[in-house]
């Protein structure tokens, strides 16, 4: 029988005889060992319960399509592959053919397959751990990246457990520096489609087929993730930089410029773009690596070993708001402008990392950043109301404790002093305000 006569564009060829063929012998053919992880949250603080989740990665974009849809792969969990050359002039397109292929391949290539099993763990930052062997099976589909292509991918399944702490350090990556992505497994996912899209994409179809077949082996084989590997406790200097008058600029590019392909709005939001895109490239070469950007602003943090490091922070963040301010007022020449920043800084401790959860994004949190939230806010509104205030300055508002034991920087960088306040709506503030033309 030939299997391809229903027009299908997935089977799994151990579902039929060794006697029944395929209608178009395969362009390639794979062999992948899929390493299942799953992650069990312990302290996830969202949820009332612990979840589990499924480690998943996006190996690879599609090409872009005729029309320019956004791309659409897929995603795997962790895995190896390597491609069985066929050599000679034999097709292979009975089930019992393509079997026996695979089995004399996997006998000739096993050093070498141990050996990439080897280097994907490396890469993967993990170390120790044990590996329950699950089901074997072989697809025979259209290829998602060469959708003109069938081919023949040989399944082997890999429950990963008992990875060392480093290794679940790698997997949670509470910094979100690599690409993994969590699929939650509680409560069990209700699944009837053949395509299970998960975050905008869909899932490979060995993934899907395990989540059908092998789900109380997921949560069998899970490894426990705890609060301490999401999250760190740190000292160093928070700081929230914000351009001045930003709306208004906006509001000017939209109704006085254009051009002979944009319109006002269109400049606009390049212009925006370009401000993302300086305070992106300014952050990465003075290696700032904690920080949010919030449209014409961002929240960054610098860590320090101790109090004693604070001269040298204050320093580093007075450099890198010197030349974002530069490279604004760059952007803005043909506004014929100059821009003005204000910026909030204190010393002291705060936790940064993934703090909702294995799935959450990095974040960070602790008292100390009400403070700031509140001493942007005096500051906003002290600029309100200082008409006279340089409109090309930089402004201010500096933790008093902070500006006590950093004071000379200030004072030899031509800072003058504008305000004070002890406290504001409510909140402790203790803050000065400095300012100086640039």
């Amino acid at each position: 029988m030939n299997i391809n006569k229903n027009g299908e564009k997935y089977y799994i060829l151990n579902d039929y005889s060794n006697e029944d063929t395929v209608q178009f012998e395969a362009a390639e053919y794979w062999y992948l060992d899929l390493y299942i992880i799953t992650l069990n949250d312990v302290d996830g603080v969202l949820s009332s319960s612990q979840q589990k989740y499924m480690v998943l990665e996006y190996p690879s974009y599609t090409e872009i399509n005729s029309d320019n849809k956004i791309n659409d792969c897929i995603w795997s969990v962790p895995y190896m592959a390597y491609l069985f050359h066929k050599t000679g002039t034999r097709r292979y397109k009975s089930i019992d053919a393509i079997m026996r292929f695979y089995e004399d391949q996997i006998s000739l290539h096993k050093d070498v397959l141990d050996e990439l099993e080897n280097y994907r763990f490396y890469h993967m930052g993990i170390s120790d751990y044990q590996k329950v062997k699950g089901r074997n099976y072989i697809e025979y589909k259209i290829s998602s990246r060469q959708p003109d292509k069938w081919k023949c991918y040989y399944i082997q399944e890999h429950y990963v457990t008992q990875i060392d702490s480093l290794g679940i350090l790698n997997l949670a990556d509470p910094e979100g520096l690599h690409s993994y992505r969590y699929y939650p497994l509680m409560p069990q996912p209700n699944i009837t489609q053949d395509i299970i899209y998960f975050a905008g994409k869909h899932l490979s179809t060995n993934v899907a087929h395990l989540l059908k077949t092998s789900y109380n082996k997921l949560i069998q084989y899970s490894n426990f993730v705890y609060k301490e590997m999401l999250r760190y406790q740190l000292y160093g200097i928070v700081f929230k930089v914000d351009v001045v008058g930003f709306t208004m600029m906006y509001n000017k590019i939209v109704s006085e410029m254009r051009s002979l392909d944009e319109t006002g709005k269109e400049i606009a939001l390049h212009f925006i773009a370009g401000i993302s895109n300086i305070f992106e490239n300014r952050l990465q070469e003075f290696g700032i690596s904690q920080f949010v950007i919030e449209g014409d602003g961002l929240t960054g943090m610098i860590p320090l070993k101790e109090n004693s490091e604070d001269e040298k922070g204050i320093k580093h963040i007075m450099a890198l708001i010197n030349i974002i301010k530069q490279d604004i007022n760059s952007l803005a020449l043909r506004l014929e402008e100059k821009i003005c920043i204000r910026c909030s800084l204190v010393a002291g401790n705060y936790i940064y990392g993934k703090l909702a959860g294995l799935s959450s994004t990095k974040q960070v949190t602790g008292e100390i950043m009400i403070s700031l939230s509140r001493m942007d806010q005096y500051l906003q509104e002290v600029i309100k109301n200082e008409p006279n205030l340089p409109c090309k300055s930089v402004v201010l508002c500096i933790d008093k404790q902070l500006y006590s034991k950093t004071k000379q920087c200030f004072i030899n960088s031509a800072f003058s002093e504008l305000a004070s306040q002890t406290a504001y709506r409510e909140t402790i503030i203790n803050s000065k305000v400095i300012y100086k033309e640039v």
